[in-house]
């Protein structure tokens, strides 16, 4: 997605996670309203700027499920679940411990 001036934001800065929350924000409205092919695609895109970012591998299993995508939905929670578990070990000591439940 490309800033006002019509550049794509380099990876890593500000702007390029500004886009990313955007568009995070923009699927989950969809996904809320039910328009679930249009948030499963923003979801991707959202995992192709950022691969392994946990809650849009999280959120686009869930709406393949709720599409009865069995198979990809279970593969994308098992992910995120164990993204999760890698990340609280990382923490441990730096953030709350109620994020790592």
């Amino acid at each position: 997605m490309a800033t006002a001036n019509g550049k794509t934001p380099p990876k890593g800065t500000k702007a390029e996670l500004a886009e990313i929350d955007t568009l995070m924000k923009k699927a989950v409205d969809l996904h809320r309203k039910e328009h679930l092919d249009a948030a499963v695609g923003i979801y991707r895109k959202v995992l192709e700027k950022k691969p392994g970012f946990i809650p849009a591998i999280g959120m686009l299993g869930t709406a393949l499920g709720q599409m009865h995508q069995f198979d990809a939905s279970v593969k994308l929670l098992k992910q995120r679940c164990n993204r999760f578990a890698s990340a609280c070990k990382t923490w441990q000591g730096k953030r709350p411990r109620r994020l790592c439940v």
